[in-house]
This record gives C-alpha cells, structure tokens and sequence, in this order.
C-alpha cells in the first residue's frame, strides 16, 4: 500500500498535467468553433454570393479588355479626349453659364459607352473570323481559347442590350440601337465583311 502523502503527490500531478489541461479544455473548444460555425449561416451564404459574384465581375471586364484592348487608343481614349475638350471650349465659351454634364459624371460615361460601342463591335468581328484570327491574330480571346464561340455569341447578346440601355440612360439610345443593327446587318446573311474599328 503506497503512503498517503505519495497518493496525495500524484493526485497533483495528475491534476496539473497538460495532458489532463487539455482533455478538460478540448471540448469547451469544440463547442466554440462548432458554435461559431454554425451561428451565421445566412452571412455566410451572402459572402459567398459576393464573393462569387465579384470573381464573376473581374473575369468579364478582363475578357472584355482582351477583346477592345487594341482598339482603346482609336475609340475610348478619343472618346474621352472629346468629352474634356467639350467640357473646356465650352467653359471657356460660355463661362459659367454653360448647362453641361458635370465633368465628373460625364467622363466616366463616355468612356463606359465607348466600350461597350467598340466591344460590340469587336464580339461580332471575331465570331465570324474566328479562323481568319487563328492563323493572323492568334492571341485573340477566340482562338487562344480564353472564350469559346458560342459563349461568344452569348456575350454579344447580352452585350449589346446592355449597350442600348446604357445609351439609353445617357440620352442616344436611338444612336446606340441603331450601330447594333448596322453590326447585325453586316455580319448577316453570311457577309463577309468585317467592321473596321482600328486593328
């Protein structure tokens, strides 16, 4: 029989050991993180919709500038150089009194409907020369297959009314409808002509 004193040292021991510590904290743990996991499923669901939806995003804008990025200097900056030109003449024209667009508003639309205008317009080129691209401009979304044709032919769709609406809300929705028609008839009935932008 071992001496009370000797059951008395091990029961200390056993009572400050780490491995005692943890099984007596592990499950209160547990039960944090398990807690915590399952406290906010609806946050969670919401930054998972966003997060997808900001990838989403990103990719289109990227896909788009590989379709436009050669054709910026002869459409969208121009764009964006008439639109200050206008703001300065007429300012310096017609002072103050001038009823224009804020600058701050109207620059950043120019250069949005200018993309779209020639995005629009480079979708419909590279659809149906898509194997011309292929051997002349491989690095194209189309045949360096960042896109394929039928998600192509979507994204024209699709872009394209986005494109009218926008000039819509900006006051020549007439004018962009009607460049989507000119677009529609050239690339119909099997023309093979291709509108010319800049590239």
């Amino acid at each position: 029989m071992q001496p009370l004193h000797s059951l008395a040292v091990q029961d200390v021991l056993h009572r400050h050991s780490p491995s005692t510590q943890h099984a007596v904290t592990e499950p209160a743990c547990t039960n944090i993180h398990s807690y915590v996991e399952h406290e906010y499923p609806a946050i969670d669901a919401v930054l998972e919709v966003v997060e997808d939806t900001a990838r989403f995003i990103l990719r289109e804008f990227y896909v788009s500038f590989r379709f436009v990025r050669y054709d910026l200097t002869v459409t969208v900056l121009p764009g964006a150089l008439l639109t200050l030109a206008t703001h300065m003449k007429s300012s310096s024209v017609f002072g103050d009194t001038a009823s224009l667009t804020p600058i701050w508003r109207s620059l950043p639309c120019s250069i949005i409907w200018m993309w779209l205008f020639v995005y629009v317009s480079n979708l419909a080129n590279q659809i149906h020369g898509a194997e011309e691209d292929a051997i002349n401009k491989p690095s194209r979304p189309t045949p360096s297959k960042l896109v394929t044709i039928s998600s192509a032919h979507k994204r024209f769709v699709w872009i394209s009314a986005l494109f009218v609406l926008v000039g819509s809300c900006l006051g020549n929705g007439i004018l962009s409808l009607a460049w989507v028609a000119d677009v529609l008839v050239m690339i119909s009935g099997g023309h093979q002509s291709r509108i010319c932008i800049g590239s």
